[in-house]
């Protein structure tokens, strides 16, 4: 995506939902995601995300669940009239 000026990955939902294993068991939480599709062959934004703050009441681990089961149920439940579409998820890196 970065021919697109996007620095991250376009994962299928089928990655997108390893990619969420992968960073759970690194315990990395996720910040949100942005949804893509392919439009005359770009990444083209359906202008469509999800994002995950950590209240002020949890904890880094309640923060982490909370980020994993978040990421994982709106790409799970996410409908879209394209065929085809793409998740890039935002890890929080700190």
């Amino acid at each position: 995506m970065e021919t697109e000026g996007i620095r991250n990955w376009a994962l299928t939902p089928k990655k997108a939902i390893t990619a969420i294993r992968s960073l759970e068991k690194m315990k990395i939480a996720i910040l949100g995601g942005d949804v893509y599709e392919i439009i005359n062959n770009r990444f083209t934004s359906t202008y469509e995300n999800w994002y995950c703050n950590k209240a002020q009441d949890e904890d880094d681990n309640q923060y982490l669940f909370r980020s994993i089961h978040m990421a994982r149920q709106y790409i799970l439940n996410h409908q879209s009239n394209s065929k085809i579409i793409y998740f890039c998820l935002v890890p929080d890196v700190r």
